[in-house]
């Protein structure tokens, strides 16, 4: 299989496991919506709340994913991908700024 077919795959397959997380943070926080325990007064706040439990986890993990001993995500893993800069793979600090573009 060619290379941009791999890491289009690769590519679905780590949307999968965003999705997934997304399903439990709906499964936790909407009930918890619906009867009133979260209060959140504008679009501002909203958007920090979504920011703060979806986008900032999703990002942390994909950056220690990639700068372990396997640099990869579980759709890279699945595909024999790695991250790598040059002949190494890259620190969790490069990572998180790769991952947070």
């Amino acid at each position: 299989m060619k290379l941009p077919v791999r890491r289009i795959i690769a590519w679905c397959i780590d949307w999968v496991c965003i999705l997934g997380w997304v399903a439990v943070t709906a499964a936790a926080g909407i009930p918890l919506y619906a009867n009133g325990l979260i209060h959140l007064n504008d679009t501002a706040q909203e958007n920090i709340v979504g920011a703060a439990v979806i986008v900032v986890p999703i990002v942390v993990a994909a950056a220690v994913c990639e700068s372990r001993s396997k640099p990869s995500t579980p759709g890279k893993r699945m595909m024999h991908l790695q991250v790598r800069t040059g002949s190494a793979r890259p620190d969790f600090l490069r990572a998180l700024a790769r991952n947070s573009l």
